[in-house]
């Protein structure tokens, strides 16, 4: 992305770009010290290196071999397969590092990186918008919102971005706006534009037909005001603003520390002689001129007012946005805010009253005052502790803490009558009830996060959640890449096992070290290895296991009783499969329990395959009836037919575990002949 950008370009500020050369040579180094190793120790493991050199260098091995490890021959299947699966495993670690740097290079706080959009086509930025806002956004008004919201925030602190955002602003000033409307009132109507432009048009064609799909420019100078009342200079606090600003106690919400700037000064530095902040187009002083000389007419500086947010039906429809031309501009502003205005900092530290509007309570965090919180804290807040009214009652389980109900006493104010002292007692029992249930609140709100990132479809039944997660995303985008770091890390490690797991594959086990192996019994517990006694559900689960067995107990047999069955006994065909199935498997673990002692070996291999010919003829009938004549349902008898032909139990040959063995046949037919009389 540094070398050789595509649409995106990264700028990076030199200090970044020394630790990435850094930690670039240190990769090289590691790079090279890894190749040198592996020419040591590995010598030849791929086979493709002993086709270059030839048969006969497969015999050599340069070097020393490694110590304790054989390599198995080269045309061993085993081998080949093991080094298939290893160079796999390392294409997906290499992947895997790759993306773990990537979210390394974007997350580098104090150099984070600017990254540009002055190389993207059209297609492009549309793509990155839909992918990034339209994707995330619940309502069309939403998006509208933020465009204007991130162009007033460009607009006025372009005087503190670095020469490389010279283009971004020009296409700030290039973003076009429908003119004033003088139909309308100026203080603050809620009429529609629809119907003051349709009273506009016949005084004089000022607004012309690209009014009908580009946002007027009173709307923007509703964002100029916000960006200058409230201090916004980022995407985080202009999110905090964007969800607050339509609710009826709005200043309320949005009283900030320090607190928001006078809305008359506001309004004087946005309309008063001399400003031209919404002017457009090449005759931008002109026109600045004649609104300089009309604004004392139009706006008294004493009783001058916002329009304040219009209804969704002002703005244009939303496919306006990246369909028009007219509109490319504010779409090339919202994609380069939505990359490049994102901080990671806490809001709520300016805005500490939107926090219990935007967020639910947080059990780690309690507000100062809540139930379970410290005295000190309290202190440490507010001030002094003051005694509370309805008797200041102490929690019964928290010494010295503020009790919950003297929190709601003091919330209750002083025109009511004080809490009675079994009320605040009764109220004080249930104090840990409510933090459980905030801590409760707050695990289904970590899992369903990491079950909206995964992607399911309850976004559509819950749009209240989705937004709720959605402004996690914007209050604390780290969460959000720690969840992408945690799924990589866990890729990670799933790599290592299988690189681990084809090394074993490669090398063979020495004859030495086998004979010793199998001269000392595993003990569960003193070795840790498991216990290689038999029992009988490892063998259940070994017969269950086969597909088509499994398909007719889950899928394919009936539940009811069936009435081909004794009339006395009403058996269901369920339980016959289950019968005969653990009649095989004992029969299994008995010749495992007895398989060192031979003529018990032989007989207990008959009665294997007596009882594997009962079930193969269970299986293939009852297969006949259900799967292929008379199915229960037409996807029964699809996913029948995607099965392979059934392999009978009473001819395979298992070993003592139960397991296909890998002697020959003819070995295993001398050692499981029947008992000759």
């Amino acid at each position: 992305m540094i070398t050789n950008p595509g649409p995106l370009r990264v700028a990076y500020s030199p200090d970044y770009l020394d630790w990435l050369y850094r930690a670039y040579r240190s990769k090289l180094k590691y790079t090279d010290e890894r190749k040198k190793a592996e020419e040591v120790f590995n010598g030849l493991l791929l086979t493709s290196q002993a086709d270059e050199k030839g048969p006969a260098a497969a015999a050599a091995l340069p070097g020393a071999p490694p110590p304790g490890q054989t390599l198995r021959p080269r045309h061993s299947v085993q081998r080949q397969a093991g080094e298939a699966r290893r160079a796999a495993a390392q294409a997906k670690l290499d992947a895997l590092a790759k993306q773990q740097g990537m979210l390394d290079l974007f997350e580098r706080q104090p150099q984070f990186p600017a990254i540009h959009i002055d190389k993207a086509a059209r297609c492009h930025v549309v793509e990155l918008f839909k992918e990034m806002v339209l994707d995330r956004a619940w309502k069309p008004e939403e998006v509208w919102d933020k465009a204007l919201l991130y162009r007033a925030i460009l607009a006025e602190r372009q005087a503190s971005y670095p020469a490389s955002y010279r283009y971004i602003l020009d296409t700030v000033q290039a973003v076009s706006l429908a003119p004033h409307e003088s139909g309308s009132s100026d203080t603050g109507s809620n009429s529609s534009s629809v119907g003051a432009r349709s009273s506009n048009e016949s005084a004089g064609d000022i607004v012309g037909e690209s009014t009908l799909v580009i946002p007027r420019e009173d709307d923007y100078m509703y964002f100029v005001y916000l960006v200058r009342r409230y201090f916004i200079d980022n995407a985080v606090e202009g999110h905090v603003v964007l969800r607050c600003h339509r609710e009826p106690n709005a200043s309320e919400l949005l009283f900030s520390h320090p607190p928001p700037k006078d809305e008359q000064e506001v309004l004087r530095s946005l309309y008063g002689p001399g400003c031209a902040t919404a002017t457009q187009g090449k005759d931008a002083s002109a026109r600045a001129q004649e609104e300089a000389a009309a604004a004392p007419k139009q706006r008294p500086s004493g009783a001058a007012t916002i329009a304040r947010p219009r209804p969704p039906s002002s703005y244009p429809p939303i496919e306006a946005l990246w369909r028009c031309e007219e509109n490319e501009a504010l779409l090339r502003v919202l994609v380069f805010g939505e990359l490049n205005l994102l901080v990671s900092e806490n809001p709520f530290v300016r805005f500490p009253k939107a926090q219990a509007y935007l967020t639910r309570p947080s059990a780690s965090t309690p507000a100062p005052g809540a139930a379970g919180s410290s005295v000190e804290g309290a202190d440490t807040y507010g001030g002094p502790h003051q005694q509370r009214r309805g008797g200041g009652h102490r929690g019964i389980g928290s010494e010295g803490g503020i009790s919950l109900s003297s929190m709601i006493a003091e919330k209750r104010g002083h025109l009511l009558a004080p809490l009675s002292r079994n009320v605040a007692v009764m109220i004080d029992s249930r104090a840990n009830d409510v933090r459980r249930l905030q801590q409760r609140y707050e695990r289904e709100d970590t899992a369903s996060f990491q079950k909206m990132l995964r992607g399911s479809a309850q976004v559509e039944e819950n749009p209240g959640l989705y937004s709720a997660y959605s402004d996690w995303s914007y209050f604390n985008p780290r969460a959000v890449r720690a969840e992408e770091r945690d799924a990589l890390s866990r890729q990670t490690v799933a790599a290592l096992k299988t690189y681990d797991e084809a090394s074993r594959d490669i090398y063979r086990v020495g004859f030495e070290e086998a004979e010793a192996r199998s001269a000392i019994r595993p003990v569960e517990g003193v070795n840790n290895a498991p216990s290689y006694v038999p029992t009988l559900p490892h063998f259940v689960a070994l017969v269950k296991k086969d597909p088509h067995v499994s398909f007719l107990s889950h899928v394919a047999l009936p539940e009811e009783y069936s009435t081909t069955s004794h009339a006395a006994a009403r058996v269901s065909e369920k339980h016959q499969l289950e019968k005969l199935v653990v009649q095989l498997a004992r029969a299994l673990y008995r010749t495992a329990l007895e398989f060192h002692k031979e003529r018990l070996r032989r007989v207990n291999r008959q009665k294997v395959q007596v009882a594997a010919s009962l079930l193969d003829r269970f299986v293939t009938e009852r297969w006949r009836a259900h799967c292929v004549a008379h199915p229960s349902s037409e996807g029964v008898r699809d996913m029948a037919r995607r099965f392979s032909a059934y392999v009978p139990f009473e001819g395979r040959i298992l070993d003592e575990s139960g397991f296909p063995t890998d002697a020959r046949v003819e070995d295993y037919g001398r050692w499981m002949a029947a008992p000759s009389v």
